[in-house]
């Protein structure tokens, strides 16, 4: 578990896989996120160097890794490289250099996306995104376009725009020069990179950095143990898992990230035994070791959730619909409120 430092081309061009967990959080980056890395890009034409900070990966294999953290930088950073590749594309088919940027193409798609399958004759890619993005992200890495299909999921949407955007930056006006741009980024960008052989000591990664000020999801990682449970036997419908991501997005909605850990804590102490947070996650694995338990123990969050809510804001919504026992309880914390 000893950090080391890796460049973008080193931790996604040798012969490793990454995946994201299939109930890890969405593509979520929007435009600003976008710029600020175009941003960072730009200083490698006088830094050669950019740190991009964290990040955390459970081994799975001997080259196959899950994205705890870091998902999201990794995924632009691909869709940068992507980008770029369609600038390439486009020289071919304006009939530049075309024999010499089509090989560009074929040693960019080895090193970054992936190499062929030789059974199948399809790309095994590097990089696989969870079950709301895998298909779109992947069509993307296959023909360097934005795939034409209608009802987009709004984060969707987000991949395809990020990739929109990337697409219209300059690049380079020959094959080399892209070619260059893209050596530039890729051995510019720097990770720390942290491996965790479970989700407990991905957990204990967690809380440690996060008690150095480095913000990772605790949330999600939780998300990523409780439904792999709770699809242990591979008989979940679809519906119902729509139905579990919803019922979770409500519950992180309703506390915000800088609260969950704390509302977990609170939550297990309450209902069994006092734990710290350094054995939390450990003792949340215990209660929820089968199917079953799992869905207790999600259903138990849910409810609870929004109780915890309230008592942080003394003027949430949840008040209005309570008896005039809870009245007191309510302009006590008015009253704090005020007093900090």
């Amino acid at each position: 578990m000893e950090p080391t430092n890796q460049t973008f081309q080193e931790l996604i061009s040798n012969s490793v896989k990454y995946t994201v967990p299939r109930f890890q959080r969405d593509y979520t980056w929007e435009q600003e996120q976008w710029e600020d890395l175009w941003a960072d890009i730009e200083t490698l034409e006088k830094e050669h160097f950019h740190y991009m900070g964290y990040i955390v990966l459970q081994r799975k294999g001997q080259h196959d890794f899950e994205i705890i953290d870091g998902q999201q930088r990794l995924v632009t950073l691909s869709l940068v490289v992507l980008a770029a590749m369609k600038q390439i594309k486009n020289l071919v088919r304006q009939g530049m250099e075309e024999q010499e940027n089509q090989e560009r193409l074929k040693v960019l798609t080895d090193r970054f996306i992936g190499s062929k399958n030789p059974i199948s004759l399809k790309v095994d890619n590097k990089l696989s995104l969870n079950r709301n993005n895998g298909t779109h992200f992947k069509s993307i890495c296959s023909n360097l376009e934005v795939p034409n299909r209608r009802g987009l999921t709004q984060t969707n949407k987000l991949l395809q725009k990020a990739f929109q955007f990337f697409s219209g930056k300059n690049m380079g006006d020959t094959g080399v020069r892209i070619a260059e741009f893209i050596e530039k980024l890729t051995s510019g960008m720097v990770f720390t990179k942290i491996v965790v052989q479970d989700e407990l000591n991905a957990y204990k990664v967690f809380e440690t950095l996060n008690a150095r000020g480095v913000q990772l999801s605790t949330p999600d990682l939780l998300k990523n143990y409780i439904f792999s449970v709770v699809t242990r036997d591979n008989n979940v419908p679809d519906e119902d898992l729509n139905d579990l991501d919803e019922t979770w997005a409500e519950i992180v909605s309703q506390l915000g990230e800088t609260n969950f850990t704390d509302f977990i804590r609170y939550h297990h102490n309450f209902q069994t035994r006092s734990v710290t947070k350094k054995h939390l996650f450990k003792s949340v694995r215990e209660l929820a070791q089968t199917p079953g338990k799992a869905y207790e123990y999600l259903n138990s969050l849910s409810y609870y959730a929004p109780i915890y809510a309230s008592l942080l804001n003394p003027y949430d919504e949840w008040w209005a619909n309570q008896e005039q026992d809870f009245r007191p309880v309510k302009k006590y914390l008015e009253a704090s409120a005020c007093s900090i």
